[in-house]
């Protein structure tokens, strides 16, 4: 780029003391004592230390375009209210003694000045110093007024300090029985999924059963069909049984007796459908019983989570 020499006054170097390393620069003073050294005509390049701040920048630019098309930014920063007021308070500190300093550096330079006139014989007083001295007097004022009200704003700053902290332990103490309460609840919840998964299990067992009674329902629905087959037979064979002949009436009679056996055995079976009948009602209620304890459980699970 183009070279720049930079020419400053040495009561701003506060502010510019920063950005001074990537320029040419001289100071009025230096110039007074030193003389000007910079060659106008064949002036050198500007130093070269601002690209590593220019590549770093680059790369931080490139790094949040890259984050910001993937969906991800930046975490917001965030300060309590006492490293706020801290803060402002040092910052206050340091603002106070850098303009003490530059009064300071004005009434050395007039104080020099003033000598070096006494010294040439010069008359100690002029336009100039007078107006100086006027700057600086007023400057002085200034100077009183800005400390009584940083005074005033550091007092402020510590009440507000203090109202903070106070406000920070209650909310401390708070958090504090907040997480007792929760754990109070996890530990409560802990055991209700635990009496949860109990009752779970003895649902699983007790549908288990209904299915086997299920099962045992059909098979009786089985033999009674069966059952009601024999006795149709039955019914036809009597009805054909006075055209037969007497081989027919013996055959007829074993027919008889097995329908007797066939009869004995659906009275059995039928008890058997009552006994398991029974115990199907039985399970049943058993079952209903179990999901109402469920859902009493589940209730004052959801009462629990919302407190």
């Amino acid at each position: 780029g183009t070279p720049v020499l930079l020419l400053y006054r040495p009561e701003y170097l506060d502010r510019m003391s920063s950005f001074l390393p990537l320029l040419h620069t001289i100071s009025t003073k230096e110039l007074n004592n030193t003389g000007f050294c910079y060659d106008l005509d064949s002036p050198p390049e500007n130093p070269r230390e601002y690209v590593r701040f220019r590549e770093d920048l680059e790369k931080r630019c490139e790094r949040f375009i890259r984050q910001a098309e993937q969906g991800e930014y930046p975490k917001r920063f965030t300060a309590s209210i006492e490293k706020r007021l801290i803060w402002q308070k040092g910052l206050i500190n340091e603002s106070e003694v850098r303009f003490r300093k530059v009064i300071e550096d004005q009434g050395d330079w007039i104080v020099q000045l003033e000598t070096e006139r006494s010294q040439n014989g010069e008359l100690p007083e002029s336009d100039h110093m007078s107006k100086g001295k006027e700057t600086m007097d007023t400057n002085m004022k200034e100077l009183e007024a800005r400390d009584n009200n940083l005074e005033k704003r550091i007092m402020a700053l510590n009440v507000e300090l203090d109202s903070a902290k106070k406000e920070i332990c209650g909310v401390q103490e708070r958090l504090a029985a907040q997480t007792k309460v929760s754990e109070e609840l996890a530990a409560e919840n802990g055991r209700l999924m635990k009496h949860i998964s109990e009752l779970e299990v003895k649902l699983r067992d007790a549908e288990k059963s209904a299915e086997e009674l299920d099962s045992a329902q059909k098979k009786i629905c089985g033999l009674e069909n069966r059952l009601k087959e024999a006795e149709i037979s039955v019914s036809n064979l009597r009805r054909n049984a006075e055209s037969m002949e007497i081989k027919a009436v013996d055959r007829l009679m074993k027919q008889s007796e097995t329908l007797t056996a066939v009869s004995k055995r659906y009275s059995e079976m039928k008890m058997a459908f009552e006994k398991a009948d029974k115990l199907y009602h039985d399970s049943k209620k058993r079952a209903d019983d179990l999901q109402a304890q469920l859902d009493t459980a589940t209730a004052l699970l959801n009462k629990k989570g919302g407190k």
